[in-house]
């Protein structure tokens, strides 16, 4: 490893600025390391005015008032970046729209690539890293394509959430280790091999993630850490999980609300998945239509409570819609949920 090695750690905001000042907080330790040099840029895709005040206000309380940052002008055009400013070392570009996380993503991608960052590390804003958790993911890269820490839930330190999985050539997957409590859990070495990751938290060479097509932008809300673990089991990519490097998720234990907007939120996952399973496997799709549809009645059974005509109404948009869709562009997404499935 070169000492002037840089990356660049891309994290997207969309209403949630107080996490993502936390993990901006526990991101100050990265200072310390000496072998790497890191920066990070925040996305804000275009939250509420109040949170994106809370935001700035936040950054300039913890890291000093804002100052000038170069962003290239093809970048500012084409992404609708309205505000760009500088907190030290944390960058902070404001999207007059709100672009998912893919297209986001890919935003701060081509950001390291005009930069000339060795590394990009994609890393959720409900996120808090360990002191050290950066330097063996970037050690991990002198050998793999891609590599992930353990991650495991903030409410509980001691409960993993997973350190990613297996996916087949179907879509099916298997996390490693999810809900298992870390001083139960044996690992099979440090470093192990994983094939599917999820969007979490993922470290790239950055000429490596430009040369795979980067983040799908077929699907607006989901699915992109699918799609992507898809083609790199296709091109034989190599992904790691090193346990050397921990961070903690935020996410919840449960899922609750109201039920039609639950059933939307279902239907838009789904839909995700057969468009994508769609252009992934070509006409073997037309037979994993048949027991993934099965699957889908047995959870809007089981878990949305609905009855057979509820069902059956579900069942035929979603075959339709994925016929007929080679994406879930944000359009389809905001329609499914103003004016749910028709």
């Amino acid at each position: 490893m070169h000492n002037d090695e840089n990356i660049l750690i891309i994290v997207l905001n969309w209403n949630g600025s107080q996490d993502t000042l936390d993990c901006c907080e526990s991101l100050k330790s990265l200072h310390s390391i000496k072998q790497v040099s890191a920066d990070i840029l925040i996305i804000d895709n275009n939250s509420d005015l109040k949170e994106y005040d809370l935001l700035t206000t936040g950054l300039a309380k913890n890291f000093g008032e804002p100052k000038a940052l170069e962003v290239p002008d093809e970048l500012i055009s084409h992404y609708g970046i309205i505000e760009n400013q500088a907190y030290d070392n944390i960058f902070l570009f404001r999207s007059k729209t709100n672009h998912g996380f893919a297209k986001g993503c890919n935003l701060g991608s081509k950001y390291a690539e005009y930069y000339n960052y060795d590394y990009v590390l994609f890393l959720n804003n409900d996120t808090i890293v360990e002191p050290n958790f950066l330097l063996p993911l970037v050690t991990c890269l002198q050998t793999a394509d891609a590599a992930i820490p353990q991650i495991r839930y903030h409410y509980d330190k001691d409960i993993m959430w997973n350190c990613g999985g297996e996916i087949t050539k179907y879509g099916s997957r298997k996390y490693f280790y999810a809900n298992e409590n870390i001083k139960k859990i044996v690992f099979p070495s440090r470093i192990f091999p994983v094939t599917f990751a999820t969007g979490c938290c993922i470290l790239f060479k950055t000429k490596y993630f430009s040369e795979i097509g980067r983040f799908s932008e077929r699907f607006f809300f989901g699915e992109e850490d699918i799609e992507l673990a898809l083609r790199l089991r296709t091109k034989h990519s190599t992904i790691v999980c090193t346990t050397d490097s921990v961070i903690y998720h935020k996410v919840g234990s449960s899922i609750q609300g109201d039920p039609e907007r639950l059933l939307r939120k279902a239907y838009i996952h789904y839909l995700n998945r057969f468009v994508n399973m769609k252009l992934h496997l070509g006409f073997s799709w037309y037979i994993w239509l048949i027991p993934s549809t099965l699957k889908v009645l047995l959870n809007l059974r089981k878990i949305n409570h609905l009855e057979l005509k509820g069902i059956f109404a579900f069942l035929s948009s979603l075959v339709s819609d994925s016929y007929k869709l080679t994406e879930v562009n944000k359009d389809k997404f905001e329609s499914i949920l103003r004016d749910g499935i028709k």
